[in-house]
């Protein structure tokens, strides 16, 4: 990838954060920044980072070996409290979580007195208590569905012995490196296991979420990569990738959007024989994920199979530009809007200033848009305008003032 550098107000964002998750934060803001944007110089609101909140007060201690030790122990029982939250009190899930085996959750969950399902959250009712209660949502908001592409991920870890031959994984930390990757692209984590996960994009809208999903599978390669060859780790993942028109639902305002069930499971069936077929190490994705990533990625065919039909593998680096080879095509069918938009340029190249603002479902092209306006503009005007030239009260003069 070509070279990117920091403004000097993304250096100061770097250096005010307080970075919670360490270094491995780190390194994943700056691999979502370095992967999704094309610009040469990352600015801070690129990296996306949160106001760093005042530090709490540390109360004094007598000794500072207590002290110390008081303060690993709560930081402990922090991160535990908190995975059993996330996963609703599922003692297997919040120890895939944590990255330890679950017998040694279970022993601190002894040593500091927790207990799975007093640590779940006091907003979710452990029961309905009526019928009437639990259609109480149903009639008080209006269900909306609506057709939105999806890419899913799915993630099966594996485990490479020196032979080269593979089996189950035998433990759990590796799933920390697949949910982080996915989190750093946008992604939304829908099953997860010991074993692997299946992550979804694009239940929000976002822009390129196959893209994204591709560039987080490239993002697992990469880390699970490097953890071999720097410490002999055995891990490795087979992974797949599908592209389909989901129902997205959401009842009411407050609730988060869900796929469709059916969706859901048309999908899995897809994602589990793709994953099965898949080398270790590598990316297999469907046809209809390799249309939306022939003009992006490099994808070589894989064959077929059965109940999928035909089957690319995901290789190489990403192209930049938007058509094969990177080369740059012209707009189709967009004729009114580039005359539209040339029209405005003119208008502006004469002192009249104009404002335009284009808006549009993710996918159809509206940064290719803004790139030809700017084209057609910096054509037609030989020189940018200082704001302030002209006065509001003599709107007939000539306001020509290059800089």
């Amino acid at each position: 990838m070509p070279p990117k550098r920091l403004d000097q107000a993304a250096r100061a964002a770097l250096l005010a954060y307080p970075w919670p998750g360490n270094v491995r934060e780190l390194a994943n803001v700056l691999e979502r920044v370095a992967l999704l944007g094309e610009e040469s110089t990352v600015t801070a609101e690129m990296l996306g980072l949160a106001a760093p909140a005042a530090p709490a007060p540390i109360p004094p201690r007598a000794e500072g070996r207590a002290h110390l030790r008081d303060r690993v122990a709560g930081l402990e029982r922090e991160e535990i409290a908190g995975a059993l939250r996330e996963a609703r009190g599922n003692i297997t899930h919040a120890a895939a979580r944590l990255g330890i085996p679950p017998n040694t959750l279970r022993y601190r969950l002894r040593k500091h007195g927790l207990s799975p399902v007093a640590e779940r959250p006091a907003t979710r009712p452990r029961r309905i208590r009526s019928i009437a209660a639990a259609m109480a949502p149903l009639a008080s908001g209006a269900i909306r569905w609506e057709t939105r592409h999806v890419a899913v991920l799915q993630a099966r870890l594996i485990a490479v012995a020196e032979d080269g031959s593979t089996g189950p994984p035998e433990a759990a930390r590796p799933i920390r490196v697949l949910l982080d990757k996915v989190a750093s692209f946008g992604g939304r984590v829908e099953e997860h296991a010991p074993s692997g996960m299946v992550a979804a994009f694009g239940i929000e809208p976002i822009e390129d979420a196959p893209r994204r999903a591709a560039l987080a599978a490239r993002a697992i390669q990469a880390a699970l990569h490097r953890a071999r060859d720097e410490a002999a780790s055995p891990w490795s993942a087979r992974l797949a990738l599908h592209v389909d028109a989901f129902l997205v639902g959401q009842i009411g305002s407050g609730a988060a959007p869900a796929l469709d069930l059916d969706g859901k499971r048309r999908t899995l069936g897809v994602l589990a024989a793709l994953v099965t077929a898949a080398e270790p190490g590598g990316v297999l994705a469907s046809g209809e994920a390799a249309r939306f990533l022939d003009r992006r990625f490099d994808l070589t065919p894989a064959g077929g199979l059965e109940g999928v039909g035909p089957v690319w593998r995901l290789g190489g680096g990403e192209r930049a530009g938007f058509a094969p080879e990177g080369k740059r095509t012209r707009f189709v069918g967009r004729d009114d809007e580039l005359r539209l938009l040339q029209g405005r340029a003119a208008a502006a190249a004469a002192g009249r200033g104009q404002a335009v603002a284009i808006s549009g479902e993710p996918g159809i092209g509206k940064s290719r848009l803004l790139a030809e306006l700017r084209m057609h503009a910096s054509a037609r005007a030989g020189a940018t305008w200082r704001a302030g030239a002209c006065p509001m009260a003599d709107p007939s003069r000539t306001c020509r003032s290059p800089t």
